[in-house]
């Protein structure tokens, strides 16, 4: 099996804790179903890809799956390196939430609003979640039993919509629900890998290996784009709209400016040479992985 692994440094601390995202982006070809279950971490706002997995089937991951990807990160990085797990309604079951509570992983994850959950300080018996949480007013329940463990639950029922965000964690449930929007930035990196970037869905490989591969170097340029975005924020700050987020991603600052360069002839070769400069010098405390099983 090929697996791509990077590690990301840049210039925060080489031991500062990460916040991790798992999630899963597949689209079909003819008959062939391409899934792609992929484990970022966030630098400057941004998810970037550091493990992926080809899954050769239709459908979500398993728990085994889940549990082999997190272990690949905790191997190369440490677990110290995680700060928290963020994760979508799929990413459940007993077997992988105990594993990362008895790993002292700290996970915020989303749950269906019909699970059942028991020793609810002042309620009586057995609820389901959607019978917690009935108002759009966040409300915390610590120590639940659920997933045969105990968990601290935040959640509220969302508004103008028949569903709910509920968010189950080891951790302190106060600011769960804050913090689970941080996991959004991975689906901005899958489209940044698709349609608003770099068209991966457009390729016709079906090949697991050759996927895994194209993956890893749409992974390099993707850190290349981003590393030429912050460099160039540097030097001429991206605008800020008036609700104070930038006017575009630092990613797409990159792209743009390197589509800007490769359509000028005149100055493309001497404007890239200095590009790949500061690109290598900031990058110099990257390490990128590539094993070979």
């Amino acid at each position: 099996m090929l697996s791509f692994t990077c590690e990301v440094d840049y210039e925060f601390a080489a031991y500062e804790p990460l916040v991790l995202s798992i999630d899963r982006t597949n689209w079909k070809f003819g008959k062939a179903d391409i899934n792609i279950f992929m484990l970022t971490v966030e630098y400057h706002g941004i998810a970037i890809p550091v493990l992926w997995h080809m899954l050769n089937k239709r459908g979500n991951s398993n728990q085994i799956e889940r549990i082999k990807l997190i272990k690949e990160f905790t191997d190369l990085f440490g677990k110290h390196r995680i700060n928290k797990l963020l994760a979508d309604r799929e990413f459940i079951g007993e077997q992988w939430i105990k594993y990362l509570k008895r790993e002292g992983i700290t996970f915020g994850i989303r749950v269906k609003h019909n699970m059942i959950v028991d020793n609810i300080k002042g309620v009586v018996g057995q609820k389901k979640l959607s019978e917690l949480f009935t108002s759009p007013k966040t409300k915390v329940y610590k120590s639940v039993s659920l997933f045969g463990t105990t968990l601290n639950i935040a959640g509220k029922k969302l508004t103008n919509k028949d569903d709910y965000l509920i968010i189950v964690t080891n951790g302190d449930a106060k600011n769960i629900l804050d913090e689970y929007r941080r996991r959004w930035k991975i689906e901005t990196m899958f489209s940044f890998l698709k349609t608003r970037g770099f068209n991966l869905e457009s390729t016709h490989m079906i090949c697991p290996n050759k996927l895994r591969m194209l993956v890893g170097l749409l992974a390099i340029t993707f850190l290349f784009c981003l590393s030429i975005g912050v460099e160039k924020n540097k030097e001429k700050p991206i605008p800020l709209k008036t609700h104070g987020r930038k006017a575009i991603s630092l990613f797409r600052y990159g792209l743009d400016n390197i589509r800007k360069i490769v359509c000028d002839t005149k100055t493309f070769c001497y404007q890239l040479y200095w590009q790949i400069k500061k690109v290598i010098e900031a990058m110099t405390t990257m390490t990128i992985i590539v094993k070979l099983n």
